[in-house]
């Protein structure tokens, strides 16, 4: 149908379609939110007037208590999608403690009306009691959708959205169809037999309990409308044949299904509803959050729920994390939502599980499939046959995606072979109980959170549950081992993308597997296969715990489990290190792999590895070079390329820490130069480690530039990696911006590490930050502050960033030849703490010497002016 000028309102470039809620720009359609579009709407239909804060905050929110920060955040997008003020081109203006005015020239025709009211009622459509959010890129697909075909189903789970969704876009709409809409609610007919009479009455139509549904389509031959047929999943071979009749002997008209599952009819168009976007990235704000549907719903319900309780920034994590794992799913959030007056916010993301399910209730004149999440799925269950509802309960051990392979691996079983498996499994796909994922090479399928936690506590109660574990921890080891051999020649970010997703999984397996119920021995294997999740620190706790029960259950004297005691020991000394700084363990380890070496004679790499990291992390360097050299024999013994070039990693940190830097530098540009993404007995990519390395050797060479372009690479390659990221942050970019007086991006890199530790949870890194403030204070303000004991390598650096930071200990070090490649600055900060200029000019000279001798020209050129100004002149 045409749409009426009063429709369509035009200013600048711009078309709004107030009843498509479409804005285009030159025919091409820009994508706004709802809030958003919302405010552009009020302030049109008052073009030329200042409309208040308040009046704009109860136009577009109404009944809740929102935050002008909200209000902000949604005109700030609104005029950046509009280009408002580029160009000089002006639409909206803030009147400054007033509000806002649209002072754009609108389009010529008939006076702009308020949006047309909903004519549902007199369509016998129901009544929405609350506004559906979210959902403009949905109506937009089903426009398209029925432009091209008569039959559009709707599908998705229960709760999602499906008939708010299909009568919001029936109501909208309802203008192209000359014979209206036609409401046809499937829900209260129980049997075939009643179906005539019901489809008749609620088509307008005369006809017998008898008539057929032909008979039916007939007597709508000559109407041109809508048919809305909802709730189609328990009646679905019923509406099938429905709607074959209705596109065969009615042309003129078009329908708009909605089912748990395609009707699976002749020229069907099938659009699966998914769940409202919700935010993925960490929010500050409650305006922020409320951007995202799925936030907006839960605090739109909340408000109407608990008008009183004030939802602050503090709880907006807790409020993404509770719609991330309800998936969107609109029913699920406003039943969360009807909970905030008996449980806090916290407390509710922290408990979606089973309780949940049970407790949660919605209004008591909603379908009752509709009133609880328990009814929703239980409906669903009982809908399922035998076969599905096993398969169904068993997939749920499942923490994240999976594949056809592993879905059959887990599930077949007993009396169900792989054949009935998949059949099963296409069966709760084809029922919104399985989301499919055809977007990679290979399909992937999951369970929604409620509907996982509604099949496990089936499962839970199952006999067999122990068997399904089992046969989970099973391909968990099975996948793992492909990550394992990956991690080798993977980036860590890619690594991430493709294996990250196993973490839920392995957690969960490592759980059983320990558990009284559980195989200690697949419980090992797991252990080791998933060291690349466990060295993850926000997991390091529950990692520890297995690290340990798993060397429990291993026997030393049988060689190859000894081997994965000493992998598993290794691994956990470096968790207890870089966790605290305790070097304890990797003793402990070291004088265990040196009396197996005496007594079998056999080579053990991770002993090396072990005298390494501790003298690595206490800063003893010249045994680090020692440890170098016997794992770089070791290598040889074993004939081993992979830890050959580990013990060159190892070399050029100790050559430069001593202050060898070329040589240092050449071995580190040969491991970047390998095929390798990680190296044996390393948690830690070397292609960091050398970046770091040559980062710092390219700032004392006097190359800046290049310098501040490894230390961007190194950041950029540790990705999601926080042990990455803060050794990074702590050797190369905070000591780059303090050693180049480059205070912000000493402020940017310092705040992204003191995050980034705070975050994991480790106290190894507090003492480096403490030392890294003091200095940046010093560099701004020139005043020192008083500091505690700090570790000895953050005691060698400090003297480089300012001479008042020498101490006693700093200059030991330096004279024992324990330290170097800070010796030239040691020397020069003594200079500039002696009494007599002799010897100041002296020690001076020697700074100067030993900077020339180890190629540092940063450290020179600071010798030779220090010189300068000792000289008389």
């Amino acid at each position: 149908m045409a749409q009426t000028a009063a429709d369509l309102v035009s200013f600048g470039p711009f078309v709004l379609d107030l009843t498509e809620r479409r804005l285009t720009d030159r025919d091409s359609e820009l994508r706004l939110g709802g809030r958003a579009l919302d405010l552009l709407i009020a302030l049109i239909e008052r073009s030329g007037e200042v409309v208040s804060h308040n009046e704009l905050l109860q136009r577009v929110w109404p009944g809740m208590q929102v935050d002008e920060s909200s209000l902000r955040v949604h005109m700030s997008a609104l005029r950046k999608a509009l280009g408002d003020g580029q160009s000089g081109t002006r639409f909206i203006v803030n009147e400054h403690g007033r509000g806002y005015r649209f002072v754009g020239r609108i389009g010529h025709g008939p006076a702009l009306a308020s949006v047309p009211a909903s004519p549902g009622m007199a369509l016998g459509l129901p009544a929405q009691i609350v506004r559906m959010l979210g959902r403009e890129d949905a109506m937009r697909s089903l426009s398209s959708a029925l432009q091209r075909s008569r039959l559009v189903s709707v599908a998705g789970p229960g709760g999602i959205g499906k008939s708010t969704l299909a009568i919001a876009w029936a109501e909208r709409n309802a203008e192209r169809f000359a014979g209206g809409v036609r409401f046809v609610d499937l829900s209260p007919v129980t049997s075939i037999e009643e179906a005539g009479t019901w489809l008749a009455a609620s088509l307008g139509v005369d006809a017998s309990e008898r008539d057929s549904f032909r008979q039916i389509a007939s007597s709508l031959a000559d109407a041109e409308l809508l048919v809305v047929l909802d709730n189609c999943e328990h009646l679905i071979d019923l509406a099938a044949q429905l709607v074959e009749a209705l596109l065969a002997h009615a042309p003129n008209v078009s329908i708009l299904a909605t089912s748990r599952e395609a009707l699976r009819a002749s020229g069907e168009t099938l659009f699966r509803l998914p769940g409202l976007a919700v935010p993925e990235e960490t929010l500050e704000t409650v305006g922020e959050a409320a951007l995202y549907p799925a936030v907006e719903l839960f605090l739109e319900r909340a408000a109407a729920n608990s008008p009183a309780m004030q939802i602050t920034d503090a709880e907006v994590g807790a409020i993404a994390e509770l719609c991330r794992r309800l998936d969107g799913i609109p029913l699920a959030i406003e039943l969360a939502a009807s909970l905030i007056d008996v449980i806090s916010i916290r407390e509710l993301a922290a408990q979606l599980d089973g309780r949940f399910l049970s407790m949660a209730e919605g209004r008591r004149t909603a379908n009752p499939r509709h009133r609880s999440l328990e009814a929703t799925l239980g409906w669903s269950y009982a809908a399922l046959d035998d076969q599905a509802r096993l398969v169904l309960n068993r997939l749920a051990v499942f923490q994240s995606s999976f594949t056809l392979q592993s879905a059959i691996g887990i599930a077949a079983g007993g009396e169900l072979d792989d054949s009935g498996t998949l059949r099963a499994v296409a069966t709760l796909a084809r029922k919104s109980l399985l989301q499919v994922d055809i977007s990679g090479d290979v399909v992937r399928y999951r369970l929604l959170e409620t509907t996982r936690t509604y099949a496990l506590e089936r499962l839970l109660e199952a006999t067999d549950v122990n068997a399904v574990r089992r046969r989970h921890a099973l391909d968990c080891c099975d996948l793992l081992a492909g990550a394992e051999e990956a991690i080798l020649t993977v980036g860590w970010s890619d690594w991430m993308a493709r294996y990250g997703g196993l973490v839920g999984d392995a957690r969960a397996a490592l759980a059983w597997a320990f558990s009284p119920d559980g195989d200690r021995m697949i419980g090992k294997r797991l252990t080791l296969l998933s060291l690349q999740f466990g060295q993850q620190f926000p997991l390091t706790g529950e990692y520890l715990q297995h690290i340990e029960a798993a060397l429990e259950s291993v026997d030393l004297p049988d060689a190859p489990l000894r081997r994965d005691a000493l992998r598993l020991s290794l691994v956990h000394a470096v968790l207890i290190s870089s966790i605290s700084g305790d070097t304890g363990a990797f003793a402990a380890l070291a004088n265990r792999a040196r009396r197996i070496e005496a007594e079998t004679g056999d080579v053990v790499p991770e002993g090396v590895m072990a005298r390494f990291g501790a003298a690595i992390t206490t800063g003893d360097y010249p045994e680090t070079l020692l440890a170098a050299t016997d794992m770089d024999a070791a290598a040889d013994r074993l004939h081993s390329p992979e830890i050959k070039l580990t013990a060159m990693r190892m070399r050029s940190q100790a050559e430069h820490f001593l202050g060898r830097h070329l040589l240092a530098e050449d071995l580190a540009e040969q491991v970047l130069a390998c095929p390798y993404e990680f190296l044996p007995l390393s948690n830690v990519s070397h292609r960091v480690s050398a970046r770091i390395i040559l980062a710092r050797i390219a700032f004392l060479k006097g190359e800046i530039g290049r310098s501040h372009l490894l230390v961007q690479r190194a950041i950029e390659h540790a990705g999601a990696n926080p042990g990455a990221l803060c050794q990074t942050m702590a050797l190369a970019a905070v000591p780059l911006g303090l050693w180049t007086a480059d205070y912000d991006f000493v402020d940017q890199s310092l705040a992204s590490f003191r995050e980034t530790a705070v975050r994991i949870g480790t106290t190894f890194w507090n003492d480096w930050i403490v030392g890294f403030e003091a200095a940046r204070s010093m560099g701004r303000s020139g005043r020192i502050s008083p500091l505690p004991e700090l570790p000895r390598k953050v005691v060698d650096m400090l003297p480089t960033f300012d001479p008042a930071f020498l101490t006693p200990l700093a200059s030991q070090r330096v004279a024992a030849g324990t330290v170097g490649w800070n010796a030239p600055e040691v020397l020069r900060a003594e200079a500039l703490t002696c009494a007599d200029r002799r010897e100041a000019k002296d020690r001076a000279v020697a700074a100067m010497a030993c900077a020339q001798a180890q190629g540092a020209l940063a450290w020179r050129r600071r010798a030779e002016a220090t010189i300068e100004a000792l000289t008389p002149r």
